[in-house]
């Protein structure tokens, strides 16, 4: 327990350290792991697992990315580009909203579907329109 302990604080202490990129993944693995009893999120390659229920339907095909409802709808597109060996940008189309979408930490798939989880975006396998425009609005680097 102390050891456990110790390794937290030790973590807290030099998260002023971490880049914004560091920090968003220490998030996802201490918030979006089913070892601390929280929300799990699941990827396959044709599907997105949201705390064990399937939620969203996944297509890629080469380097453009489709996430589609359970009934089919399309609601997300987006479109995969390398910019130098292991970096890669995406741009994406929330189709519910009609607005594009683009963010350099945001990067692929689960990149997106953590972040609109993070942002209450999603919640019980629905994307909330209102939340979603906050979140393009705050996020958003496109011009």
């Amino acid at each position: 327990m102390l050891r456990s302990l110790a390794f937290s604080n030790a973590l807290l202490l030099n998260l002023q350290n971490f880049d914004r990129e560091k920090y968003l993944i220490f998030n996802h693995l201490l918030f979006f792991t089913p070892a601390f009893g929280q929300l799990s999120v699941k990827f396959s390659a044709d599907s997105i697992v949201i705390d064990k229920i399937h939620c969203f339907i996944y297509e890629r095909i080469v380097n453009d990315l489709t996430i589609k409802s359970l009934d089919n709808e399309v609601l997300i597109t987006g479109s995969i580009k390398t910019i130098s060996p292991g970096k890669f940008s995406t741009k994406y189309t929330f189709l519910t909203v009609n607005k594009e979408f683009y963010n350099e930490k945001i990067n692929g798939r689960n990149d997106l579907i953590f972040s609109l989880i993070d942002n209450d975006v999603i919640s019980s396998c629905v994307l909330n329109e209102e939340k979603l425009l906050k979140f393009i609005k705050k996020y958003n680097q496109l011009p």
